[in-house]
Parts: structure tokens; C-alpha cells; sequence
């Protein structure tokens, strides 16, 4: 009983007791923050030499200029003469180098096929006994510059081009003509040291000096291919 007394006396002690200055703080635990984190692809290495192939279809025009562009007009059979065009194959190389995300290279390529056609205007075809154009045997150096992201590369080039031109008929000939090409393309790295491409590109051949500059050429292209990367 005694010790009854002695517990009841305990609580009403306390709970008459004055509170504790500023009251009683109950502590607060934080919480851990929880921060993902965010894989960032890192670009794949370019840099390196690479040899392959490709397949492509190029479409080109040949233009009357000058005194013939005057006589083509005059005939009302316009100043576009030949639309060459066909599938083309060829073999590729170069080097690239690689500096963070940027890659900067030289190559060049070789392109094999026959790109042709007839005179545009039917009639005058058959004046002039069918002539036919015949573009060909397009060779190419270029530097490009690109930016690595993931697998992914994607270019700009320029360069310089050269083909072999024929025109068949009495007032025919051919010879080789060059100039200027510009091209985009994009590069996908895949199995290890192979990667894919595809690329567009258009090259002004300009007016052909072989030709008393009466003609001038340019040339469409697409190609698709695969390079091995050593």
C-alpha cells in the first residue's frame, strides 16, 4: 500500500512540475534523400582508319549554256539535254580522328556503274540519230566533320570529284570533268569494328571546258555502305 502511495505521489509531482524552458522539442530525423542517377551514353571511339563498300543511285543533268542554251530555246526543246541516272558500286577509305564528341576525317571513294540516258526532247533525238550521255567512273576526296553521339555519327563533307563524260553522236565525244561536292551523311557503329552508313551528296561539275564550255553537269547521289574499322 505504502508503495502505492509512494508511485501515485511520483506522477503527480510530475505532471505539477513546471515546463522545461522554450517547451519540449520533439527531434526530427531526415529523411535520406535518394538521388538517381542518370546514365549518359558516352560516344563511342572513332578514331582510326576504314576501308568498305558501297551502293548508291546517282541521277544527273546535262544543261545547254551559251550560244546552245540560245539555240536549244530557240527550237523550244528546252536547255536540259540528258537526265543520266543509274545504280552505281564502290569501295571507300580514310582516316578519322577524334577530339571529345567531334570527329574530323579524310577519305576518298571509287564509284563503278554506268549513269545514262537519251536526249530529254524525242524529237530531236531522232534528228540527231539518238545521241546518248553517259556519266561515269566518279572518283571523290573529302574531308568531313561530325559529332559522335552513342553509336551514332553524324557528318557534313566536302570534297573534290571527277568523272569521265561520253556523248555518243556525230557532234559527240568524251572526256574528264571535275568540281565540287557537298554531302551529308550519318554513320551508326555496330558488331564491334563495323558500322553502317548512308549519305546524300551533290556535285557542280560546272560548265565542261571540253565542250567550248556549250554544256555544264552536275550529280545527285545516294549511297548506302559499310566500313571495317581498324
Amino acid at each position: 500500500m505504502k508503495h502505492q502511495t509512494r508511485v501515485f505521489t511520483a506522477l503527480a509531482t510530475l505532471a505539477g512540475a513546471p515546463a522545461w524552458a522554450g517547451g519540449l522539442t520533439v527531434p526530427v530525423i531526415d529523411q535520406p534523400i535518394s538521388i538517381e542517377s542518370v546514365s549518359v551514353m558516352a560516344p563511342l571511339d572513332w578514331a582510326g582508319g576504314y576501308v568498305g563498300g558501297n551502293l548508291g543511285y546517282g541521277t544527273a543533268e546535262i544543261e545547254a549554256q551559251d550560244i546552245l542554251a540560245l539555240q536549244t530555246d530557240a527550237l523550244g526543246i528546252g536547255r536540259t539535254l540528258f537526265k543520266p541516272d543509274g545504280l552505281t558500286g564502290g569501295l571507300r577509305g580514310g582516316y578519322d580522328w577524334q577530339r571529345g564528341q567531334f570527329v574530323f576525317g579524310l577519305g576518298g571513294d571509287y564509284s563503278l556503274g554506268d549513269r545514262d540516258s537519251g536526249l530529254e526532247d524525242a524529237d530531236t533525238a531522232v534528228t540527231l540519230s539518238d545521241p546518248t550521255a553517259t556519266l561515269s567512273e566518279v572518283g571523290r576526296v573529302f574531308g568531313r566533320v561530325g559529332y559522335a553521339t552513342g553509336p551514332w555519327l553524324p557528318y557534313a563533307l566536302l570534297g573534290y570529284s571527277t568523272a569521265k563524260l561520253e556523248i555518243s553522236g556525230p557532234d559527240g565525244g568524251e572526256g574528264d570533268i571535275e568540281g565540287v561536292t557537298a554531302g551529308i551523311g550519318v554513320e551508326r557503329r555496330f558488331m564491334g569494328n563495323f558500322s553502317g552508313y548512308g549519305e546524300y551528296s551533290y556535285t557542280d561539275f560546272g560548265d565542261v571546258a571540253g565542250a567550248d564550255d556549250q554544256i555544264s553537269v552536275d550529280l545527285n547521289e545516294i549511297r548506302m555502305g559499310v566500313n571495317y574499322r581498324f
